[in-house]
C-alpha cells in the first residue's frame, strides 16, 4: 500500500528550480561533502518534527533499522558512494511513487517535477541522515509494525535533512557567520569519509598495539597490565585480531556489495564464529562489548533531544551493533564500525587509565597517546629512508632529545618542511554533539593558540612558531639545518579537524593577530591528517619533491586544502611496508580465528 503524505498545508506551488550542480563549485576531492536535499526544496515545505515522528511510529523499529543499515552499507561501499546510480535508484526514484490525499496533490506534483528535472543532482542519502534516522527508529519505532518501503525511507530522509543542522545553544558571545559555518563544517566533515581500508587497518593496529616509547606507561609491565584491563583480560591482540579487525574489513569491503559473500550487515552469534577455533563465549563476549539493546540505546538517545528528535546523536558510534533478537545483531553502518578503530580503542585505553588512577590516569593516557602517534609518523619517515636513502629526513634519537628540531623534518635544497605531530582528539561536545559554535571555536582556538602554561606546552601553532624562532637564531645549524632555510610548517593531526578554506582563513587571521608564523621566509601553514602525511612520505619515497607540492599553496592558493593538491598531483602508491604489515596482520588474524582445531557445533 502506498503511503500518504502526512503534511497538512496550503497547496504548494508547482514551480521548481535547478538543483546545484556539484562539480560547478566543489573540488573533486570534496565530493563527499555534496550538499543534500531536504523536504523544503523537494516539496516546498518542511516536514515538522511531529510529522516525521508520526511516520516513523507506523513502522517496525527492527525492520526500519535493518533497512537503514542496509542503505548505510550501500552508501558507504557502492562505487561513487551517495552519488552512485545504485543509491539514486533506491532513494531518489522511489519519490516518484508517492501518492496521497487530494489535499497533498500540490506537494506531490511539485516533488515529481523537481525529481524529474533534477534527478541526477539530488542527494538524499548520506551517512549523517541515515545515522540520525537509525537513532530515531530506535527511539520511536513501533515494537510491531510494517516494513518501510523505499519511498517511505526516502520521505523520511527528505524530512530529516531539514532537522540535521543547528546547535543545542547559540552560545554566549558574538561570533561571525564565518566562524559559525566553520564550526558547523568541523562537525559535518566527520561523516562520509572513505579511507584506504588496508592502511587504516595497519595504522590502527600498530599505533594501538605498540607500547608508548616514553612516559609512565612505558615502564616495564605497565603497558601489558593496561591492555589486559582495557580489553577484558583478553588483551588488545585478541580483541583486534579476532573481532575488531575482521569486522572492520567485513563492514568496509563486504556489506552492501551485491556480489560479496556477506552483503547484509546481520550477525547471528550462534553461527558467526562456528567455523573458527575461537572459544564461542570469548568471541561473543568481545563482540557484545560493542553491542547495544534497544532499551540501553533509548536511554542514551533520550538524553539529547530537540523538538522530540535526536540531536546530533552519537549512541551508535559507541555501540555500532544493535541486538534486534536474542543473539541476532545488526551492524548500523561501516562508518560506525570504523569509529571503533579511530576513537573506540582510544576510549577503552582512556577508561582503563582512569579506572587505575582516577586522579592522573587521563593525563597519563593523553601524554602516552601523543608519543604513540608521533612515533608512528617517525616510523613512516624511517620507512621512506629505507626505500629512498637519498631523501634527507631529520629524525631525532628520541622525542625531546637534544638533537630534535621538530617531530619529523624533510630538507630539500634550501627549504625545510617541519612536521609537528599532534595526537589530541577533538572533544565530542565540540565536534559531533553540536553543543554550541562557541564550544567548537574555543576548542580550535585552544588547540592551535593557547599560551604555554604550567601543565601544557602551548597551542600547536605557538609550538611551531617557537621552533622556527630557534631555527632563525641558528640553534639547529649544528644539526645541519641552515638558519636561512625557507620553512614550510605542517601540523599533522590524528583527528580530522576538517581544514576547509574557512579554517585556513581563520587560522591565517589568528596567526596575524598573534604575530605567529610571521617570520621572514615561512610558507603558509598546512594541516595534514595521518593519511595525508603518509601520502607526502610516499611521494618523497618515489623521488617526488614535497617542497614543490607545498609551494603550490603560496600566495593566492594558501588557503587550499592539502588533499586537493595531493589529488591533483595524483595520489602515490602506498608505501610498501603497509602491504608487508598487512600480510603479517592477515596471517595473525587467520591463525587467531582458524589456527586451532575447529569447534564442534
Amino acid at each position: 500500500m502506498r503511503p500518504t503524505l502526512a503534511v497538512r498545508a496550503t497547496e504548494a506551488s508547482n514551480s521548481f528550480t535547478d538543483a546545484t550542480e556539484p562539480t560547478a563549485s566543489l573540488h573533486p576531492s570534496m565530493m563527499h561533502m555534496h550538499p543534500y536535499m531536504a523536504a523544503e526544496q523537494i516539496f516546498g515545505k518542511k516536514m515538522t518534527a511531529a510529522e516525521l515522528i508520526d511516520r516513523v511510529r507506523t513502522y517496525s523499529w527492527k525492520w526500519s533499522f535493518r533497512r537503514l543499515a542496509e542503505l548505510a552499507a550501500l552508501v558507504a561501499n557502492a562505487p561513487g558512494g551517495h552519488r552512485s546510480e545504485a543509491v539514486k535508484r533506491q532513494t531518489i526514484d522511489p519519490l516518484l511513487e508517492l501518492t496521497g490525499r487530494p489535499d497533498s496533490a500540490g506537494l506531490i506534483n511539485r516533488c515529481r517535477a523537481f525529481v524529474i528535472h533534477n534527478r541526477d543532482n539530488i542527494v538524499l542519502a548520506h551517512e549523517e541522515v541515515v545515522s540520525f534516522l537509525q537513532h530515531l527508529v530506535i527511539l520511536e519505532g513501533a515494537e510491531d509494525g510494517l516494513v518501510p518501503p523505499d519511498h517511505e525511507i526516502s520521505l523520511w530522509m527528505a524530512g530529516a535533512n531539514d532537522h540535521l543542522s543547528g546547535w543545542s545553544s547559540d552560545g554566549g558571545r558574538p561570533y561571525s557567520e564565518a566562524e559559525r559555518l566553520m564550526a558547523e563544517m568541523s562537525r559535518i566533515a566527520r561523516f562520509n569519509n572513505s579511507p584506504d581500508v588496508l592502511r587504516e587497518l595497519v595504522r590502527t593496529y600498530l599505533i594501538f598495539g605498540t607500547a608508548p616509547p616514553l612516559g609512565e606507561l612505558a615502564k616495564e609491565g605497565a603497558w601489558d597490565y593496561l591492555r589486559q584491563k582495557a580489553f577484558a583480560r583478553l588483551g588488545f591482540d585478541e580483541f583486534f585480531q579476532a573481532v575488531l579487525g575482521p569486522l572492520y574489513m567485513l563492514s568496509s569491503l563486504q556489506w552492501g556489495v551485491v556480489d560479496s559473500s556477506y552483503p547484509v550487515p546481520i550477525i547471528n552469534l550462534r553461527d558467526f564464529f562456528s567455523k573458527t577455533s575461537m572459544p564461542a563465549h570469548e568471541a561473543i563476549a568481545l563482540l557484545r562489548s560493542m553491542t547495544g539493546t534497544r532499551t540501553s540505546l533509548r536511554d542514551q538517545i533520550g538524553k539529547r533531544l530537540r523538538d522530540g528528535l535526536p540531536h546530533a546523536p552519537t549512541a551508535l558510534l559507541h555501540t555500532p551493533f544493535v541486538e534486534v533478537e536474542p543473539d541476532v545483531l545488526i551492524g548500523s553502518s561501516p562508518g560506525a564500525v570504523r569509529s571503533q578503530l579511530h576513537t573506540g580503542l582510544w576510549w577503552r585505553y582512556l577508561s582503563a587509565c582512569r579506572e587505575l588512577d582516577s586522579k592522573n590516569g587521563a593525563e597519563r593516557w593523553f601524554s602516552s597517546f601523543g608519543y604513540m602517534v608521533e612515533y608512528w609518523c617517525r616510523r613512516v619517515a624511517r620507512e621512506v629512508q629505507k626505500c629512498h636513502p637519498s631523501a634527507r629526513i631529520l629524525i631525532s634519537e628520541s622525542a625531546g632529545s637534544p638533537d630534535e628540531i621538530e617531530d619529523v623534518v624533510v630538507v630539500e635544497g634550501d627549504a625545510a618542511v617541519l612536521f609537528s605531530v599532534k595526537g589530541r582528539l577533538m572533544e565530542a561536545r565540540a565536534a559531533r554533539e553540536a553543543v554550541s559554535p562557541d564550544l567548537t571555536v574555543d576548542w580550535l582556538e585552544s588547540f592551535f593558540f593557547v599560551n604555554k602554561g604550567v601543565d601544557h606546552r602551548g597551542g600547536a601553532v605557538r609550538q611551531l612558531n617557537a621552533r622556527i624562532d630557534k631555527l632563525r637564531a641558528g640553534e639547529f645549524e649544528k644539526l645541519g639545518l641552515s638558519r636561512a632555510s625557507r620553512v614550510y610548517p605542517v601540523i599533522v593531526t590524528y583527528d580530522n579537524l576538517c581544514a576547509l578554506d574557512l579554517h585556513y582563513q581563520w587560522l591565517d587571521q589568528k596567526c596575524q593577530d598573534y604575530q605567529l608564523l610571521q617570520q621572514e621566509g615561512v610558507g603558509p601553514l598546512a594541516l595534514a591528517r595521518l593519511e595525508e602525511f603518509e601520502d607526502l612520505m610516499a611521494l618523497l619515497g618515489q623521488g617526488t619533491s614535497i617542497v614543490d607540492l607545498l609551494r603550490k599553496r603560496e600566495s593566492t592558493d594558501k588557503h587550499r586544502r592539502l588533499d586537493q593538491i595531493l589529488y591533483e598531483e595524483g595520489r602515490p602508491k602506498r608505501l610498501q611496508f603497509f602491504d608487508v604489515e598487512h600480510r603479517k596482520l592477515q596471517t595473525r588474524i587467520m591463525e587467531r580465528l582458524f589456527g586451532g582445531v575447529k569447534r564442534s557445533d
